[in-house]
């Protein structure tokens, strides 16, 4: 059974390694808004509930990190960790952006399934209704929540119909998106249907039915049910899974890729209707040949506009699985990107488990058990960080052997470089795995192998740069 506080510790931990995803996917959102903006195709819903999402998304994950900080560091001498009471101005702070969130977040599914039922009034009248229900509830969460003098069991009953009206509007408006897309692909023709990828389509339906989202929604409301901690995991990641959900569907629809926004018709086209223009562009339903290469897609077609070639030929969310499906996977790449996958992933979740480790062992003087750093933890933890810059470093190499034309004297001094920070990175290990290191000198090695780094990296940046110019 997980305590009450611990949860909150994990929730908050977990909505930091979202929240890092969620910017990544913002970020790729704001430059397909930008070449949108440039094309004066800009769709100003989208761009709001964009806008919207990431201010709020911020807000309230920032918020819980330093709620969450501000109990570590201030914890009693009986070591209870202060969290302020949920009635309090921080938990105010820190709540009032997770319900905007997923107040824009329901408005927004509202509007896609009325835009993807071809504007029909009818079809998003339960909706609209269950999402009115849900912004009042909203009110009354807040109300509550700023007043003293509400019990707990008050409270969980207020965040309960809350969640109970998210998950209802989200449920319907989850089915009728599904819906809607599969009668579109039943309809397509027998020719257009043959380069589809059914488990492609399963993801895209998942993907643009926010059905994750909804998955999030039916798992608090049994955590809730049951009385179970779990909710306040549930509750602190709930704000970046809106960000990262609602951000690939502004994506798929901005790009023009989103599945079943209008009528259909027998030849597997969509005819998509911009609100920002009163232009209707007929958009093939995901059946763009995959197997051409990205050259020869740029320069078919001389007369057509670079920025309409954007739309059709620009970022591709899986770039290693396409180049693989057209037989020009680079190795090398493929397999620096896997490396890098997972040390980096292998080095954060030790980072939060060894840290959530000194959290819930707490000394009697509050102070946090971290271990020492020639312990078998700090090795786990460490590991992986020197294996990722060993990994970065020959990847930053060999670009730059290959940015100049496999020149092999230009490479000599990285190389060098490159082998010094190698040596330092084994001695840094070695030193860190021994226990009679002092702590002083495991500094002086660190800062050795930061600055064999270091060196390797001004050199490879100073040799792009003359490649450059």
């Amino acid at each position: 059974m997980v305590a009450p506080r611990d949860a909150a510790y994990i929730g908050a931990y977990l909505s930091t390694f979202l929240f890092g995803a969620y910017n990544v996917v913002a970020y790729h959102c704001s430059v397909v808004m930008y070449h949108r903006y440039k094309i004066k195709r800009l769709h100003m819903y989208l761009l709001g509930t964009h806008i919207a999402l990431f201010l709020l998304i911020n807000w309230r994950c920032i918020a819980n990190m330093a709620r969450s900080l501000h109990g570590i560091f201030h914890i009693s001498p009986d070591g209870t960790i202060n969290l302020h009471p949920t009635w309090s101005a921080w938990s105010l702070v820190e709540n009032t952006p997770w319900i905007m969130s997923v107040i824009v977040a329901d408005a927004f599914i509202v509007y896609r399934t009325y835009i993807v039922w071809s504007q029909n009034y009818l079809i998003v009248a339960i909706p609209l209704l269950l999402f009115v229900v849900d912004f009042g509830a909203a009110i009354f969460l807040l109300v509550g929540m700023a007043s003293s003098k509400t019990t707990l069991a008050h409270l969980i009953h207020l965040t309960a119909a809350f969640a109970a009206a998210t998950l209802a509007a989200n449920l319907i408006c989850t089915v009728l998106i599904s819906l809607r897309i599969w009668r579109v692909r039943s309809n397509m023709s027998g020719l257009t249907r043959e380069g589809l990828d059914p488990l492609s389509g399963v993801v895209k339906l998942i993907v643009e039915s926010a059905a994750i989202y909804t998955v999030v929604l039916i798992a608090e409301i049994i955590a809730l049910g049951v009385g179970s901690a779990v909710y306040d995991v549930l509750f602190d990641i709930q704000s970046p899974i809106i960000g990262i959900v609602f951000s690939m569907i502004i994506i798929r629809v901005s790009r023009g890729q989103a599945q079943g926004d209008t009528s259909e018709s027998t030849d597997g086209t969509i005819a998509w209707r911009h609100s920002s223009t009163e232009e209707s562009v007929q958009i093939r339903l995901q059946t763009i040949n995959v197997t051409r290469s990205d050259v020869e897609a740029q320069h078919e077609g001389p007369k057509v506009s670079t920025k309409t070639n954007f739309e059709s030929s620009g970022y591709k969310p899986v770039v290693l699985y396409h180049r693989y499906k057209t037989k020009r996977s680079h190795m090398y790449l493929l397999g620096t990107h896997v490396a890098l996958f997972f040390l980096i992933t292998w080095r954060c979740m030790a980072t939060i488990i060894g840290t959530m480790i000194g959290i819930f062992h707490v000394g009697t003087y509050g102070v946090l058990n971290l271990h020492p750093p020639w312990s078998a933890w700090s090795l786990v933890e460490n590991t992986p960080w020197v294996l990722t810059t060993i990994v970065a470093d020959a990847f930053l190499v060999y670009r730059t052997y290959i940015v100049w034309m496999q020149k092999n004297l230009i490479i000599v001094i990285p190389l060098l470089l490159f082998a010094a920070d190698i040596a330092m990175g084994i001695y840094f290990l070695v030193v860190m795995a021994n226990s009679s290191s002092t702590f002083r000198y495991l500094l002086h090695v660190t800062t050795a192998f930061a600055a064999a780094t270091l060196a390797a990296n001004l050199i490879c940046i100073y040799k792009h740069c003359q490649s450059s110019y």
